[in-house]
């Protein structure tokens, strides 16, 4: 009998508990803490996370396939996406208040990890993002957004 509770209260195969837990919305940038808010939508198959420009930043999240080709308006959440290099899942451009943007496209690494929080969409991030005035690393990204309006 204990061993039937035991798996009655496990996880189902295959589910995993997601390694993000967004605790706000914001940032690192070469450093420098930066704070924000987001708000996401629905694009056809993929799915676009906006965060608003603050402190001398804004960004935009693209965010197109999982690593098994599942398109992110259609995934089960928790799911990771890979944004760095031109075949990746999706990418995020960097725009700074003066200077040309940046493109995790061009990045090294980076991912972004998307989870259900009561029906909006919160995530956390870290990548590289490659812009002509150099490379620019995001870290320790966290956002809790709403769905735009």
């Amino acid at each position: 009998m204990w061993l039937a509770l035991l798996f009655a209260c496990a996880d189902p195969p295959g589910s995993a508990p997601p390694t993000c837990v967004p605790d706000g919305t914001g940032a690192t940038v070469d450093g420098v803490p930066w704070s924000t808010t987001a708000t996401w939508m629905v694009a056809g198959s993929s799915v676009q996370v906006n965060l608003a420009p603050a402190d001398g930043w804004r960004m935009t999240a693209v965010l197109q396939r999982t690593a098994d080709g599942t398109a992110a308006a259609e995934v089960a959440l928790p799911a990771s996406f890979d944004l760095s290099g031109e075949d990746a899942g999706g990418w995020v451009l960097v725009y700074p208040d003066e200077g040309d943007s940046y493109t995790s496209q061009d990045g090294v690494a980076g991912t972004l990890e998307l989870v259900d929080l009561d029906g909006e969409r919160g995530g956390c991030f870290a990548f590289e993002a490659v812009g002509a005035d150099g490379t620019i690393s995001v870290d320790a990204g966290s956002f809790e957004a709403s769905a735009a309006r």
